[in-house]
């Protein structure tokens, strides 16, 4: 048998049983640095250096590794004395039980390294860019001086600060603002956003009406730096009822109706009235963005085709280099209509220096079908939704122009119909016909 596996018990010549030794393996596994020492098999008390003295209690141990020790017994003879022999690693521990000289390692020094600044440190990052930004430009390129002072500089920013929000949207965004810091001020509240839920729910208005006051109202808290959590939570709260679909949406103009309102704006000579309705007509426009279009924006303008390049007027396309809907070519009805008004009107910054309310004001008191029928300047827009469904129902359009119509109404579409253009359809038999499933 393998000697390093002998019995830990060994016979003496009257028979008795000797001391209890324990049993090594005959070599120590060292470190790569260190050839491996030879181990005797066996271990007794005679063969440890004298400086090691014995524990009280005898006892014995399996094989020991780095993180135990080894205890060697006297064996019945001389009982109750055992040596608990630390092993700390295998070179101090061969050297131990040959009876050597312990060996001290020595600390290895390392080379002095010079410390180099972390490179992704915050402080290092900001140096680095600061020194980069300070450095002199290159020699071809020119550095233009402040023309302006700190108090001009201050006026051209609130200027442009003041065009955020189209004149319409800002005007109904100051109301609702005055309205509740009148009300925070008679209810003595602070300024925050759960007084601002408070307020909102005070008012007593339909769904869509409170989630429409809750976004302006957290549109404003957050360019003020002020928490929007709890406004957060009450218009999710109102989303869950149904305030995103409009309760009451505005009224479509009939074609009929649209074609008697140009017709009175040109009478009356109002030219640029009428250019402005029958260009929102004929383009699926809203009453604001065709106000605004300049002169230059025309490309073309002949009896049978006027071309038009909306630009970044209307607000769905503001943060958009460039779209295909942003491009419109008219043609067919009204086109020869269309082109003598646009041109009568010679050049201009504004096609009509109406606003959304004053034109509607306008037409309520001097067009009495419009406000039989309670129109809007957008129902011209909700009526032209509703004649391209009507030719989708009808078969003219097919189901590979869903998507068409969607540009047409200047929707971005992530779907064939999203649910924005359907919301602006108000004939819905012409749509359950067009979209909705034909059960026999």
């Amino acid at each position: 048998p393998d000697p390093s596996q002998r019995s830990r018990t060994r016979p003496t010549p009257s028979g008795a049983t000797s001391a209890t030794l324990f049993t090594y393996p005959r070599a120590v596994a060292l470190p790569r640095a260190t050839p491996p020492v030879a181990v005797p098999t066996t271990v007794s008390r005679r063969s440890l250096p004298n400086r090691i003295r014995p524990t009280p209690a005898a006892a014995t141990c399996p094989t020991p590794t780095m993180s135990q020790s080894a205890v060697v017994g006297r064996g019945p003879n001389r009982p109750g004395r055992a040596v608990r022999v630390p092993l700390r690693c295998p070179t101090s521990l061969a050297a131990k039980l040959r009876g050597a000289r312990t060996i001290q390692r020595r600390p290895i020094k390392f080379p002095k390294v010079r410390r180099v600044p972390d490179p992704w440190a915050p402080a290092f990052v900001a140096s680095a860019v600061r020194a980069l930004l300070e450095r002199k430009p290159p020699s071809g390129r020119l550095v233009k001086e402040v023309v302006v002072s700190a108090e001009e500089a201050a006026v051209q920013l609130t200027q442009q600060v003041e065009r955020l929000w189209a004149d319409s949207t800002l005007g109904s965004k100051q109301g609702l603002w005055r309205r509740f810091q009148s009300w925070i001020d008679k209810e003595s509240l602070p300024e925050s956003a759960d007084s601002a839920c408070l307020f909102v729910q005070a008012t007593g208005v339909q769904t869509t009406s409170m989630l429409t006051y809750c976004a302006s109202l957290a549109g404003a808290f957050r360019k003020l730096g002020l928490d929007v959590g709890p406004l957060h939570v009450f218009m999710a709260s109102l989303r869950a009822q149904g305030g995103k679909v409009a309760s009451k949406p505005a009224p479509s103009m009939p074609r009929e109706v649209m074609a008697q309102l140009v017709r009175h704006l040109a009478r009356t000579r109002r030219f640029a009235e009428a250019a402005a309705t029958l260009l929102a007509w004929k383009s699926a426009s809203r009453w604001g963005d065709v106000r605004r279009l300049p002169r230059h924006q025309v490309l073309q303008l002949t009896d049978t085709r006027v071309i038009v390049d909306w630009g970044h007027i209307p607000k769905g396309w503001r943060s958009v280099r460039a779209h295909p809907s942003q491009l419109c070519v008219i043609e067919g009805e009204f086109t020869p209509l269309l082109c003598r008004l646009i041109a009568a009107l010679g050049p201009f910054t504004e096609l009509c220096p109406l606003s959304t309310p004053q034109f509607h004001q306008r037409i309520l008191q001097q067009f009495p079908p419009a406000a039989a029928l309670k129109l809007t300047p957008h129902s011209i827009k909700h009526g032209v939704a509703d004649v391209l469904i009507r030719l989708r129902a009808e078969g003219t359009l097919l189901e590979e122009h869903d998507e068409l119509i969607a540009r047409v109404l200047k929707h971005r579409a992530h779907c064939s119909l999203p649910d924005i253009t359907l919301q602006y359809v108000n004939d819905r038999p012409s749509l359950a016909v067009a979209l909705g499933p034909h059960l026999i």
